[in-house]
């Protein structure tokens, strides 16, 4: 599983004294990194090993769009945005 966007995360905001609630690119920049990185891992592992379907759900590009289309679920804030994307049942996204 990949990861979502940790510099969104209000630890971060308030460890990197985030003004607005402007999410830590450096933050973001590595967690990008990191998914590039397992989705070439799963890429490897799954040429290695041709019986097996091993899949790689990447959260990143789930939380980009709900950051991106925010008010689309009803929120007006990116902090509203990652809040909802942990919090809200409804939209599953930690169960990929």
């Amino acid at each position: 599983m990949g990861l979502t966007l940790i510099g969104c995360a209000p630890f971060y905001l308030w460890k990197y004294c985030s003004e607005n609630g402007v999410c830590i690119e450096e933050i973001n920049d590595m967690v990008m990194e990191f998914n590039f990185a397992m989705r070439y891992m799963v890429e490897e592992l799954n040429t290695e090993l041709p019986d097996s379907s091993i899949i790689l759900c990447d959260l990143l590009q789930y939380s980009m769009n709900i950051l991106k289309n925010n008010e689309y679920y009803g929120v007006n804030d990116n902090l509203t945005s990652f809040h909802t994307l942990h919090h809200d049942p409804n939209l599953s996204l930690s169960l990929c």
